[in-house]
């Protein structure tokens, strides 16, 4: 399905609003901490999705979650993509360098060869003049030349020998000098050798560490695709569920106006005057997660006035009455799910009402007269919820105000 540009604007929108947040936090290493950010936005932005499907608000969930986490995976890409990039080069030039190593100590081989081929020659020369010193003259010096145990003995004992003639002596010389040169060469092909051997060590460590980046550069560009696609995904839901969510907005405001009028005419009927300085109860043991006022839908970026403030709280724990009163609404309410609310009088002569949602649980009938205090409902997560939590809301006149300053100064 073809997403239309006006819905992409939306979510890009959001940017600005609920997710700005989450993009623009620096991502924390730790995935825990991602999931705890998101839920924490997610929390926020749950006031503008009361009159959302399930759909929407799971699309919503998995946007903010794609928006938190792709920052923080497209840098480790990004990151990722550079020292892939130093590996192959220090693969490339640590190759380079063994190919050349390996090409040195072929030629070093190949003049080692040499030197041995020149030392068998002269040897072979040193034998032939042993051998017809043998067979001339002087048994006895011949004999005392094969009695010595090392070349350098050997020359001497030829040097002492007079029948030794020039050319002979020649001969011999070229052998010593030619077993030094092989000696020599030995030396030179066994450094070269183990400088080639070191450094294919390094080209195989520099391939090794160029596939690992590889393979972790491949997995941080598979989670950006992955997140790419459940940020279109959420796109498409979007889309999809725009016209029922609008529809379920505007029901949620008549119903708000139908409860706005009823409170006004409960007014008309006068009851208890509630002075400026009088405060209401606290209607839950819970922690404050949602302020009252506007939001920002995070999916049509469209501002909603949350009515109320979200106290989290156990599933069960008990609701109470944050003032006497009577009860004129206890049913379900769409988006707001098992919902109470209760007329408690007049400041200014404009009525004062509270209202309480998402209870798991309604423990009072309309008509019902209540005491401050006393147990009305248990904490639920019905209607459209994310999670356990009360939706309480303080009605002046009908409209919506802010319920904080109604309340005590410690919301525990």
């Amino acid at each position: 399905m073809q997403i239309p540009t006006r819905t992409r604007r939306w979510f890009l929108a959001v940017a600005a609003g609920v997710a700005i947040a989450l993009v623009a936090t620096p991502a924390a290493a730790d995935p825990q901490d991602d999931k705890a950010r998101v839920e924490r936005e997610l929390e926020q932005a749950k006031a503008a999705l009361e009159a959302s499907s399930e759909r929407v608000e799971a699309a919503t969930a998995a946007y903010l979650e794609a928006n938190a986490r792709l920052p923080e995976v497209q840098k480790r890409l990004a990151d990722a993509r550079l020292v892939l990039a130093a590996a192959k080069s220090k693969a490339d030039s640590a190759t380079a360098k063994a190919e050349k190593a390996a090409a040195d100590l072929a030629a070093a081989d190949r003049v080692l060869a040499a030197a041995v081929d020149e030392l068998t020659l002269t040897q072979e020369q040193v034998e032939a003049i042993a051998a017809s010193a043998y067979m001339g003259r002087d048994v006895a010096g011949i004999d005392a030349m094969l009695a010595v145990e090392s070349p350098a003995m050997f020359v001497a004992s030829l040097t002492y020998l007079s029948y030794v003639g020039d050319v002979q002596q020649e001969a011999l010389d070229r052998h010593t000098a030619a077993r030094d040169k092989a000696e020599q060469r030995r030396r030179e092909q066994a450094r070269l050798k183990e400088a080639a051997d070191q450094a294919k060590r390094v080209a195989d460590e520099a391939y090794r560490e160029a596939a690992e980046a590889e393979q972790k550069a491949a997995k941080a560009e598979r989670e950006v695709a992955t997140l790419v696609v459940q940020r279109e995904e959420a796109l498409r839901v979007a889309e999809e569920e725009r016209e029922a969510t609008e529809e379920r907005y505007r029901q949620l405001q008549a119903e708000s106006e139908r409860i706005a009028e009823e409170i006004r005419r409960l007014a008309g009927g006068g009851g208890p005057v509630i002075s400026a300085g009088d405060r209401l109860l606290m209607p839950v043991d819970g922690r404050l997660t949602s302020n009252f006022g506007n939001r920002l839908d995070p999916i049509y970026n469209v501002w909603r006035l949350h009515a109320g403030i979200d106290l989290a709280a156990p599933g069960g724990a008990p609701i109470y009455a944050a003032a006497a009163g009577e009860v004129f609404r206890a049913g379900w309410n769409g988006g707001y799910g098992n919902y109470t609310c209760i007329y408690h009088g007049t400041r200014d002569g404009k009525g004062v009402a509270t209202c309480y949602a998402h209870q798991s649980a309604i423990l009072v009938s309309a008509g019902d007269h209540v005491r401050a205090g006393q147990l009305i409902g248990r904490v639920g997560t019905t209607g459209h919820s994310t999670g356990n939590h009360l939706h309480f809301e303080v009605r002046l006149d009908g409209t919506p105000v802010d319920p904080l300053p109604w309340l005590p100064p410690c919301l525990c």
